[in-house]
């Protein structure tokens, strides 16, 4: 059978391209936030690698030819520091990939206020602040993308789960709420919701 569709076929292998993008990766520095960082750097795009520990955002910096930059990601004042060096530094930004996340499981009748801190500054705190600082430089370079790690825990429960499931879900509202407001500025805003991802740090569990 003969095609007579000419529609031009799009270049698929450069398609996915980001060559020249300046894009901020929160927690850079293992599990699924170095395997994007190695990922956003192979396909062309100039990454600032933030982690909260400084070895390890020197490492990945190293591996993929990018910036480190080590603070606490639920820190205003770091925050506000580290968007600012962000761009001058990189001249701008033009993404920022936010992957920060832990989980420690926890019995719901036994919770401590220590373990709820814990995981909305973990899950959330930081999103809001990157958000903040994050939408204001990508408002300065005329728009961008906003992309946050959010957990299927935050979709559906788990058991022992219960805090980060809620701090997950948190995530997924405040990203709606985000997109719609910073939208008319040509900033898109979204989540990913994966399941288990096998990483060094659950291997451990």
């Amino acid at each position: 059978m003969t095609s007579t569709d000419d529609t031009p076929v799009p270049d698929y292998a450069n398609m996915l391209r980001l060559d020249g993008r300046r894009i901020v990766v929160l927690g850079a520095g293992q599990g699924i936030g170095r395997q994007t960082s190695h990922a956003l750097a192979a396909n062309g795009a100039r990454i600032l690698c933030v982690d909260v520990d400084e070895g390890l955002a020197n490492e990945i910096a190293e591996e993929t030819g990018g910036i480190a930059w080590s603070g606490d990601a639920t820190d205003r004042a770091s925050m506000e520091r580290l968007f600012a060096d962000a761009e001058q530094q990189l001249g701008g930004v033009d993404g920022v990939v936010d992957i920060i996340g832990i989980s420690r499981y926890h019995d719901l009748v036994d919770a401590s206020d220590e373990e709820w801190d814990f995981h909305f500054d973990m899950c959330l705190r930081h999103a809001f602040l990157a958000m903040q600082y994050g939408g204001a430089a990508l408002k300065r370079a005329g728009g961008g993308t906003l992309t946050f790690i959010a957990s299927v825990s935050g979709l559906t429960g788990a058991p022992r789960h219960s805090i980060y499931g809620a701090a997950k879900a948190g995530l997924m509202a405040l990203v709606r709420s985000a997109a719609l407001e910073l939208g008319p500025d040509d900033i898109r805003t979204n989540a990913v919701a994966p399941g288990v991802v096998w990483t060094p740090r659950v291997s451990g569990y």
